[in-house]
């Protein structure tokens, strides 16, 4: 689950990086070189694309709480208190889960 998360992570931005280079196609430089025009051609299916992959990984990522999350409650709760422990934990088990070993 984790290796297809970040498949589906660095293939959006991917296809993110393409959709936004799509303009590049009318500059002189885009009309030069051939292999940027075609493989700027299909950039609205880089697009449906983008948008099926996002849901994807959004789907899978499910109701888990993500570590941006957790650091702004972390910032709202008073500090050192229990609730502020608490989330402090849970970033750390977030970190653990998803770091590479």
């Amino acid at each position: 689950m984790f290796v297809l998360g970040k498949v589906l992570s660095t293939t959006a931005v991917l296809l993110c990086i393409l959709c936004l280079a799509a303009p590049l196609k009318k500059t002189k430089a885009g009309q030069k070189i051939k292999g940027l025009r075609i493989l700027l051609k299909p950039h609205v299916l880089y697009g449906w694309l983008l948008l099926v992959i996002g849901l994807m990984h959004g789907i899978m990522a499910g109701k888990n709480p993500g570590m941006i999350n957790v650091c702004k409650q972390m910032n709202y709760s008073k500090f050192k208190s229990e609730q502020y422990e608490g989330f402090q934990q849970q970033l750390k088990e977030l970190i653990a889960e998803r770091s590479v070993k």
